[in-house]
């Protein structure tokens, strides 16, 4: 622990006296900026995409899209999809499967 609050003190210093001369007010801003972005609330939404790659930014339309999203899961449309796609590519592993790789013994026969 004592470690610790050594390294702190250590680091608060060199701050201190970097804030004392001319470069000291640049990181006086980057302090304020890097302060700032972690306190910013990023649980809100400010906007999202529509199915056609489309920014929505009101309140309205983000509900009704995150709305149609959920239908569409609870709907059971996107499983359908996931099915389609996975029976499409155990399709082409079979395919991979039955075709056997070319031999270099086969190459060589006229």
């Amino acid at each position: 622990m004592k470690t610790v609050t050594v390294a702190k003190s250590i680091a608060y210093d060199r701050l201190y006296q970097k804030l004392e001369n001319k470069e000291g007010e640049k990181e006086v801003f980057k302090l304020v900026r890097d302060r700032e972005r972690r306190t910013r609330d990023l649980r809100v939404v400010r906007c999202i995409k529509d199915e056609n790659n489309k920014a929505l930014s009101k309140d309205a339309e983000i509900k009704e899209r995150w709305k149609m999203y959920f239908s569409k899961i609870l709907n059971n449309e996107m499983m359908e999809d996931f099915r389609s796609r996975k029976r499409q590519s155990s399709e082409r592993d079979l395919y991979h499967q039955l075709c056997e790789p070319i031999s270099k013994e086969r190459l060589k026969r006229p």
